[in-house]
């Protein structure tokens, strides 16, 4: 079972940039980190002052806000980048990933990934494992990453406490939400959610006390 940590990055946006630490057979660690957003200098600052040996970086959608620093984790710490095939294009594209909207980092675009995602993909570090659910809507590629055995779910931008991804960005769809709401729908309700904005919940909540989730998903 890793450790599991969260660093809020960016003060516009306030991104959850998860850092997962597990052990491996040879009882090195080895972090993944979920969702590297921005402030690359102070992530990295922290990755060296608490000694964590990042692998992995994977980003749950293509925004600004969620690939901010991975240009700089992979330059600097060589760590593997990964994103879902679909949202290859936008990353690229500073007009579509929302970074011509940013001072600064407006030609900011990632354009090669060690490894694109598709459904049902699995992301193993150290002893453990996530599998890739593809869950358009806010995205065309965006994903949500499921670990099964401690019964977690991290969901980006797709699913919040008490509500969900917009649609109304470039490359959004709410018919392709719809889908990803009744696929939501029906996972357990036992799920630990951790969203990529805000504080965490869990699916039984959700299901519960998320009007627009119950109705996308067509729950009673």
């Amino acid at each position: 079972m890793y450790s599991q940590e969260v660093m809020v990055l960016g003060e516009r946006w306030q991104t959850n940039c998860y850092l997962l630490t597990s052990l491996g057979a040879n009882g090195q660690a080895q972090t993944l980190i979920i969702d590297p957003g921005d402030e690359p200098a102070r992530l990295i600052k922290h990755l060296h002052d608490r000694g964590l040996t990042a692998v992995a970086a994977v980003a749950t959608h293509a925004h600004n806000d969620h690939i901010g620093a991975m240009n700089e984790l992979h330059d600097q710490l060589g760590v593997a980048i990964m994103i879902h095939a679909d949202d290859q294009e936008m990353a690229a594209n500073p007009e579509i990933s929302g970074f011509v909207e940013e001072p600064g980092n407006e030609e900011y675009a990632v354009t090669q990934w060690d490894r694109t995602l598709h459904e049902g993909d699995e992301i193993s570090w150290g002893s453990d494992t996530l599998q890739v659910l593809h869950t358009p809507g806010h995205t065309r590629g965006a994903i949500c990453l499921l670990d099964a055995a401690n019964e977690k779910l991290f969901t980006g931008d797709t699913l919040f406490a008490g509500a969900i991804g917009r649609t109304d960005f470039l490359q959004g769809d709410p018919s392709a939400m719809r889908a990803t709401c009744r696929r939501i729908g029906g996972l357990s309700p036992r799920l630990k959610v951790f969203p990529g904005h805000g504080s965490s919940t869990s699916l039984a909540q959700e299901f519960q006390h998320n009007p627009l989730l119950m109705q996308l998903a067509e729950m009673d």
